[in-house]
């Protein structure tokens, strides 16, 4: 190995062990909260090469979101990138793409949705209004490949004739995604309380599966669209037999 090489892989070590360390903080803490002099000590660096990489801490949080987004993007394309598989399938792939990203990378799912600190909405507002937060512009733009994949697999089940004509792929995606957003929110939430819950058994807590909804919007939602109603088992099983990446 070079030394170019080396100095590169040296280079994205470090950034991996700053951006884990403010991971860590950003959820417990918040990223109002927590401080650059916190995630130097956190990750045993000093402040001065904390700043080598990232400008701040809103810097830091942003190629944090980045990462989450793309790895998000990556399980949803893999998945849905099948030859074979009928619009409806796709729909399906996509799907468990984003309930299995959340299981494996819950971390990044609450980086995503639940921690954008209201005392920093007005200054990312004004950034995005100005243009001038390439940060935003690349978040935005990974925003919009995901919101396309789902958007382009319902107009393409429309084109070919799987789908309703007077559908409107908008709404169906909003609908879907504010449904799996939802669902998936009660799962963390329990999954967070656990041993709250488990210690007070009487609290009020649905005794449904959790996933088991979270399928069903889904398989509702599709049932809409399709000209032809399918095999109920035999789709519901590809949940099962669907592996995203």
């Amino acid at each position: 190995m070079g030394i170019a090489e080396r100095k590169q892989r040296e280079k994205e070590q470090r950034i991996e062990l700053i951006t884990k360390a403010a991971e860590e903080l950003f959820l417990e803490k918040g990223l109002t909260h927590t401080t650059m002099d916190e995630i130097a000590e956190q990750c045993e660096l000093s402040k001065a090469a904390l700043y080598l990489y990232f400008n701040n801490k809103e810097d830091l949080f942003a190629a944090i979101m980045i990462k989450a987004m793309e790895t998000l993007y990556n399980m949803m394309a893999t998945a849905a990138n099948k030859s074979d598989f009928s619009a409806s399938d796709r729909l399906r792939a996509i799907g468990k793409a984003y309930l299995s990203f959340y299981k494996n990378n819950p971390g990044y799912f609450q980086i995503m949705n639940h921690h954008h600190d209201p005392a920093q909405e007005e200054e990312i507002h004004k950034k995005m209004a100005q243009g001038l937060d390439e940060n935003i512009k690349r978040i935005f733009a990974i925003y919009e490949n995901i919101w396309a994949l789902s958007i382009d697999t319902v107009r393409h089940g429309m084109e070919n004739g799987e789908f309703k004509q007077d559908t409107n792929a908008e709404e169906v995606t909003l609908g879907l995604w504010a449904g799996s957003n939802g669902v998936i929110q009660i799962m963390d939430h329990f999954r967070t309380h656990h041993k709250f819950l488990k210690e007070n058994p009487s609290f009020p807590v649905p005794h449904v599966s959790i996933e088991n909804v979270y399928i069903k919007i889904w398989e509702y939602t599709i049932d809409s669209l399709v000209m032809i109603p399918e095999d109920a088992v035999a789709k519901r099983a590809l949940w099962n037999n669907l592996q995203p990446s």
